[in-house]
């Protein structure tokens, strides 16, 4: 994952908001939002939100790693059509997993025209991206510009996409 999880923790707490279900009885962004006090207009109560949340998030994929342990169930696959997925939580018994989709990407978005035709080569611009697992921060491209902040295992994929 890219530096921006760290300097925006309202990202963080969007995505997770937006891609796992409440599971009953754990805190949710909407829990937060009604605290007293809460503001996401106010940067400070905004990162206080944003990091609370990605500590929930956090503490929810763990708890999922151990149940699926448990249960015998992989905490991360790769499929042989190049989709991956990782556990992140479950709802009920069902395990939820963030899921990739697009094994072909690259072709379909002309990616090499972006750096090619354009010269957009990523100077000055800073991402968040979890994509299967995080890129190969040593990968030649990169250099020093990748931080991963979660210790995701690098895959393949989420290099190709960073």
């Amino acid at each position: 994952m890219s530096r921006v999880l760290g300097r925006y923790p309202t990202f963080v707490a969007i995505l997770a908001l937006l891609v796992l279900p409440p599971v009953r009885g754990q805190e949710t962004l909407a829990d937060l939002l009604a605290e007293p006090g809460a503001d996401l207009a106010n940067p400070d109560s905004r990162e206080r939100i944003g990091l609370r949340m990605r500590d929930l998030s956090e503490k929810r994929r763990q708890t999922a790693r151990d149940r699926a342990a448990l249960r015998g169930l992989p905490a991360r696959v790769t499929r042989p059509n190049g989709v991956t997925q990782e556990i992140v939580d479950f709802d009920g018994d069902t395990p939820v997993y963030f899921t990739t989709h697009n094994a072909n990407a690259a072709i379909s978005t002309g990616a090499q025209l972006v750096r090619t035709d354009y010269q957009v080569d990523g100077s000055g611009v800073t991402i968040g991206l979890w994509d299967g697992g995080s890129g190969r921060a040593t990968h030649q491209e990169f250099g020093s510009r990748m931080v991963v902040k979660d210790g995701a295992a690098s895959i393949d994929h989420a290099t190709h996409v960073g």
